[in-house]
């Protein structure tokens, strides 16, 4: 994934209260396998593959603000899928999520427990004009996550668990959500949680 962001709003310069308004644009190429077969010779469904084989596009607008060590923020994004060789298109996803959380900073290192709100919408799955039942998404995830950084390292870990999910016949539900990340910081003057370091000059 290519995904590139613009500081429509960047107010950082405040000694207690800082915000920013980020909007951004990306695109997803087909990287992963979408043709793995089971050893009868049928394809594997495509929720089973190593990714969907289509070319996607997204847009993004991003919120966040702090006040001394409190940070909070929202970020909401759109994904509009293609098609894939199999006329198979996951329909446009939109996808919010909120969070609050403390900065801890310890010598070279900063801390963030989070709150976080996860909400995924989409009709689901369609192979040329079918709507494939049992692919429909509308859901609401709440959990706790944690952001560690190590100078321009970062880290990350959530677990969020369902708090409402709109069902119909066949439609699958979710247990709930794991993710872990690691980042790497290029370079930037200015944190919305006021780190700054000579190194991230």
């Amino acid at each position: 994934s290519l995904f590139a962001g613009y500081h429509l709003i960047e107010k950082l310069d405040g000694k207690k209260f800082k915000h920013r308004l980020v909007v951004g644009l990306g695109v997803k190429v087909p990287t992963g396998k979408s043709d793995y077969l089971y050893s009868d010779g049928d394809r594997i469904p495509i929720f089973l593959q190593g990714g969907t084989g289509s070319l996607d596009v997204s847009g993004m607008i991003s919120w966040s603000c702090s006040y001394q060590d409190l940070v909070w923020g929202i970020s909401v994004s759109n994904k509009y899928n293609g098609t894939n060789k199999y006329d198979e298109q996951i329909l446009p996803t939109t996808t919010s999520t909120c969070f609050i959380t403390r900065v801890h900073e310890k010598k070279n290192w900063t801390f963030m427990p989070q709150m976080q709100i996860h909400q995924q919408y989409t009709q689901g799955l369609q192979v040329g004009e079918y709507l494939v039942p049992g692919t429909f998404t509308n859901l609401i995830l709440a959990g706790a996550g944690l952001e560690a950084y190590y100078k321009k390292m970062g880290f990350s870990l959530s677990l969020q668990l369902p708090m409402y999910q709109e069902v119909y016949y066949m439609d699958m539900k979710i247990a709930g959500k794991l993710s872990a990340g690691i980042s790497y910081n290029f370079g930037t003057g200015k944190y919305l949680c006021g780190r700054k370091t000579e190194e991230s000059k």
